[in-house]
């Protein structure tokens, strides 16, 4: 594996491990300098993965408010963010029962 230092997406796998094991203000830190890195406005697709990538670091960094936030600019673009993914992976877990999220899923699902 060739390890990309400066590559947005790598950067923000690594702040979602280290939100995972509790090191809340360097995957803060991380998830920003990926953000910084791939901007939503250089790449609309790789931006979303990274956007994504900072809404999974505030869910398990306790930020619910701050995840759904970023979760309901997701939904408005082109992002791997649909019904099923946030209903049912378990990286959204600590989401469910937020009537905000719940209100996200539900915009989603089958009508």
């Amino acid at each position: 594996m060739v390890v990309k230092p400066e590559d947005a997406r790598t950067i923000a796998v690594l702040a979602q491990v280290d939100a995972g094991l509790g090191q809340k203000e360097l995957a803060l830190q991380e998830a920003q300098h990926a953000i910084d890195l791939m901007p939503i406005s250089k790449d609309i697709y790789d931006g979303a993965l990274v956007l994504e990538g900072l809404a999974q670091v505030y869910t398990w960094s306790g930020e619910h408010d701050r995840a759904i936030e970023v979760l309901q600019k997701l939904v408005s673009m082109p992002s791997y963010i649909n019904y099923a993914r946030l209903k049912f992976h378990p990286l959204w877990k600590p989401l469910r029962g937020n009537p905000k999220f719940e209100n996200i899923v539900t915009s989603l699902g089958p009508k």
